[in-house]
């Protein structure tokens, strides 16, 4: 039979066993603990039953004489097992609990460290913890250290003192102290001190901490370096506004722009308009009477508030004198101080006006043609009088009509390529003498003055352009140039007629002549001038005895000295004759020398006339190569051998090089008498 201990032991254990399988359902941990203490015992009641077992079986008297006696025996130190083992088993896994909850808060404490360490740290502001009472630093982040160029390790070694410099430290201390006491948050401008000694600026906002029972103050620094270069710049930029707005010589006002009274105005506006500053300042353009068209002022706000800005609209305005003026006004808004205003700008442009009226009267009325043309050929304006000259009906119906100038004005049609070509090089021409086309066909002489104009890029826009119909006057220079001809021709043969042995010398030494400023590069006009002054150069032998000219002896001295005087002679005769040309200098000139040996005047280098000293060599050449009435033709070789041999002494170096290339490069002959 059981004992009844042991029954009710066995009873607890399986009601022990019930309440685990129940606490199982609703927590693991109690579970786990009653698993745990049930086993440790039936391990502890298993270990004590078996030493029972053991004493009896030895042999050694025992009390137990059933197995009831056993259990009955073994129970209340069970029991005392049990209560010991379920309390310790509590007891360690609440120190377990307690250590879990206690390494999550140290890892949560770890992670909320590193999360302000990383903001701290990557904060674009430098941060700085100082002790309020020792004013020395317990903390700085990255951006603090960059700014003033120190380690950590090294500004938590340092103090206020070293931070500032000198000069400053009474400021900063106060205001250090002032945020300290919480009188401020804000201290603005305090100078900075690098390590490298620099000096910059920064704002600071500050707050108070007690930490561990002292107080700390913790800074939060912005270098406002660029921030003050940035309001030096504006302080200059107003400056330099304020000094280009007194000083600008056109006139200049600011207005209110919703009631347009004038808030301030330069100098060449009280010029300008004639009223003081005084009576100006506090009152409107409208109050002044300056607007002589009251929607003016409305029209320039309305195109500054859709574009921005207006810039040189035409406006008329009255000046106090009564006096209308044409201005150019320009305005734009402006901010003064967060407060919108008006900046306007007038540009006085009425002599302009007036000087483009009269422009306009004396395009429209000069007798000359006055026109701009496309490179391409086409008019884009011309005035009547080049309608006029070029034979239609008005302007419009030469603009329409003429759509290549080339091919419809011009007679020659490359003279108009070769005009551009200079205008690509030259930029102008002038008085440039050409034959033009008219409308019937018939052909004109015009004189036409151009210049081109180009843009910003230098490329050709248009040119413009002036001509002269001068037609009549080239035909009469023609018929003056035919009479002219005749009367030198009948000089040149009276002259042949009193020296017959040199008849057709002047002939062959004007055509070398020629042939030589040809080859120089002369202008026509000028080897013209020099074909007529060669063709009578020795006209002043006509004072001279013809039994002298033709003396087939030697000349004596005085016979010599006579002839020398045919130079001056042809001067004498020539001088009161209008040419178009120096002709009585050129003959008088052209037995002169460069070295000054010549006469009548012994004239050295540019002293004398460059056709004469073209004559010279040539009168020389055809002299030497010529007979003579006391001796034979020397040849052509050694008339180039004596310029040659004297070239740069008695003869201009330039022309003898040019004829000795028509000579000897060219095979220029002289022509037979």
């Amino acid at each position: 039979m059981i004992h009844p201990v042991a029954f009710l032991d066995i009873i607890v254990i399986l009601a022990a066993l019930a309440a685990m399988a129940g606490l199982a359902r609703r927590a693991n941990d109690y579970f786990l603990i009653s698993t745990r203490v049930l086993l440790a015992c039936l391990s502890f009641f298993l270990l004590l039953y078996g030493i029972c077992l053991a004493v009896e079986w030895s042999g050694i008297s025992s009390r137990f004489d059933r197995i009831e006696d056993y259990i009955g025996a073994l129970l209340p130190m069970s029991w005392a097992f049990v209560f010991y083992s379920f309390l310790n088993e509590l007891s360690f896994r609440n120190i377990q609990d307690l250590n879990t909850q206690l390494k999550q808060r140290v890892d949560l404490l770890k992670e909320a460290e590193l999360r302000f360490r990383t903001i701290f740290d990557s904060a674009s502001d430098g941060i700085l913890i100082a002790d309020v009472r020792e004013k020395t630093f317990f903390a700085a982040n990255k951006k603090l250290c960059d700014m003033l160029g120190y380690t950590k390790e090294e500004l938590q070694k340092l103090g206020l003192p070293d931070i500032h410099p000198e000069a400053s430290l009474a400021l900063v201390n106060e205001q250090f102290d002032k945020l300290s006491a919480g009188e401020i948050s804000v201290a603005q401008n305090i100078p900075l001190l690098k390590k490298d000694q620099d000096v910059f600026f920064s704002d600071v906002s500050a707050s108070l901490m007690t930490f561990d029972k002292k107080k700390f103050l913790i800074g939060i620094f912005r270098d406002i370096t660029e921030r003050r270069k940035a309001e030096e710049k504006l302080l200059k930029s107003e400056k330099k506004f304020s000094s280009i707005f007194h000083l600008n010589p056109n006139p200049l006002a600011i207005t209110d722009v919703d009631t347009g009274t004038f808030v301030d105005i330069n100098q060449a506006f009280v010029n300008w308009t004639g009223y003081s500053r005084e009576e100006i300042i506090g009152f409107s353009a409208h109050d002044l009477h300056l607007w002589v068209n009251l929607k003016d002022r409305e029209k320039i706000v309305n195109i500054v508030t859709q574009t921005g800005e207006a810039s040189s609209v035409e406006i008329m305005m009255r000046q106090k004198s009564g006096q209308i003026r044409t201005v150019l006004f320009s305005a734009r808004f402006i901010e003064i101080e967060q407060t919108r205003y008006l900046l306007t700008l007038a540009h006085d442009i009425s002599e302009r006006k007036q000087a483009e009226e009269q422009y306009r009267n004396i395009f429209e009325n000069a007798q000359e043609g006055i026109y701009r043309a496309t490179p391409e050929g086409r008019f884009i304006l011309a005035n009547r009088s080049m309608a006029r000259i070029l034979g239609y009906d008005s302007q419009e119906d030469l603009i329409t009509e003429i759509t290549d100038m080339a091919s419809q004005i011009y007679l020659e049609p490359q003279e108009r390529t070769k005009l551009i070509q200079v205008m690509e090089q030259k930029g102008s021409i002038k008085n440039n003498e050409i034959q033009f086309r008219r409308k019937d066909d018939r052909p004109i002489w015009v004189s036409q003055t151009m210049q081109a104009v180009r843009n910003e890029k230098g490329q050709i826009i248009y040119y413009e352009g002036i001509i002269e119909d001068i037609t009549e006057r080239k035909e009469n220079v023609e018929r003056l140039r035919r009479a002219l001809g005749g009367t030198v021709k009948a000089i040149a043969t009276l002259v042949e007629t009193r020296d017959p042995y040199t008849a057709g010398h002047q002939r062959q030494v004007s055509d070398l002549a020629r042939a030589i400023a040809t080859e120089m590069g002369l202008p026509n006009d000028r080897i013209e001038g020099l074909r007529v002054a060669a063709t009578i150069h020795d006209i002043g032998k006509v004072s001279i005895p013809a039994e002298i000219l033709s003396k087939p002896s030697k000349l004596t001295n005085l016979e010599f000295d006579l002839i020398k005087t045919h130079s001056q002679s042809g001067y004498d005769i020539l001088q009161d004759i209008e040419f178009p040309w120096p002709v009585a200098q050129i003959v008088c000139e052209h037995h002169e020398r460069i070295n000054g040996s010549g006469y009548p005047n012994h004239l050295k280098g540019d002293e004398i006339l460059l056709e004469s000293r073209i004559l010279s060599v040539a009168d020389v050449v055809e002299a030497i190569a010529s007979h003579r009435p006391y001796r034979a033709s020397l040849g052509i070789d050694a008339a180039l051998a004596e310029i040659e041999k004297n070239k740069g002494v008695l003869y201009d170096a330039g022309v003898v090089d040019a004829c000795l290339r028509l000579f000897r490069q060219k095979d220029y002959q002289l022509t037979e008498r």
